[in-house]
């Protein structure tokens, strides 16, 4: 069983119980640790943190046992980074969105994390010859490369996504997110795998797990779910079952062992009871998972048979 699961503070924004604005972030937290089997949180600086409320926030976390996992820089959110965050032609915003970063790593560490889920959802385009590529990358680069430079040691996990807010987002894949590593020739760079977001991509997210393994670089998880179109931001299990099933037994796989954070829209329900109910669901998940028959698996495997490996899959997912 996975023994370090976490939710993204903002999911609890979705239906309205709470603002979201940093001073409802102790309670939020309180809120989280009411959830049987989560440890976690991710955080959005300076949104949700910031140097006003922290004393508050770190009270908070060490009177219920909650972590901080992440503290994640808002590179999207101010009118500033509309035409982009670090490859903006703006410098003023360029180096906002690098005062954010490197500030998102002094509170982090002040938390004792040492993870950052980037997010860099203005940094792309919308249109053909609306920006010189070459030009676009090059500031992607300098920008998060002095972030990554700065936080030295400290895991940067870059959550990719094909499209929206922009047309088309820079980091758009697993493939790109590794390639743009090499680019940056620092080790604390790598994927922060967001199921919903591999499945926008047209990707396998298992496949996407294991592409990120071999390269030493996967760094965090999102489950979710969406119907593989637009980011709906569903409860995980919604609606890819098998895929879900095939993603949770490639993490295992590969021994992943950081955190896995559930990040969702509730979208009127109780988002405490959401998180609960997707906690369960994805213990249901991990006991389908080892249900598995491993043998039968890999011979199906060995000739690409699908209607035994499919078989053997639903037989674990729903019984015999």
């Amino acid at each position: 069983m996975f023994s370090k699961l976490a939710i993204g503070l903002w999911s609890l924004d979705s239906s309205h119980y709470w603002g979201s604005s940093a001073e409802d972030t102790p309670a939020k937290i309180v809120a989280a640790s009411k959830i049987e089997g989560l440890g976690g949180v991710e955080v959005v600086y300076p949104t949700q943190v910031n140097e006003k409320n922290f004393n508050k926030v770190r009270d908070r976390c060490q009177d219920t046992g909650i972590k901080i996992v992440s503290v994640n820089p808002n590179v999207w959110s101010d009118g500033i980074f509309s035409k982009g965050a670090f490859t903006s032609h703006d410098p003023a915003a360029r180096k906002k969105a690098v005062e954010y970063g490197k500030a998102a790593y002094d509170m982090a560490k002040e938390f004792g994390s040492s993870y950052m889920c980037l997010w860099p959802g203005e940094d792309g385009f919308d249109y053909p010859f609306q920006d010189d590529y070459e030009e676009l990358w090059n500031r992607e680069i300098e920008g998060i490369g002095e972030v990554a430079r700065y936080a030295k040691g400290h895991r940067i996990g870059i959550e990719y996504k094909l499209r929206e807010p922009r047309g088309r987002m820079a980091l758009d894949s697993a493939s790109t997110v590794l390639l743009f590593s090499r680019w940056l020739g620092t080790d604390n760079v790598g994927i922060h795998l967001d199921f919903g977001h591999s499945l926008l991509a047209k990707e396998n997210p298992s496949e996407s797990v294991v592409k990120a393994s071999r390269e030493g670089k996967l760094f965090g998880v999102h489950l979710n779910d969406n119907y593989g179109s637009t980011d709906e931001d569903m409860l995980p299990q919604s609606v890819h079952h098998l895929e879900t099933m095939e993603f949770i037994y490639h993490l295992k796989k590969v021994k992943y062992d950081g955190w896995v954070s559930f990040e969702f829209n509730a979208r009127g329900e109780d988002p405490i009871e959401a998180c609960s109910v997707s906690v369960r669901n994805l213990r249901r998940l991990e006991k389908a998972v080892e249900r598995l028959d491993q043998k039968a698996l890999r011979e199906a495997q060995s000739t690409q048979s699908v209607l035994q490996s499919l078989e053997i899959a639903n037989a674990a997912l729903l019984g015999q």
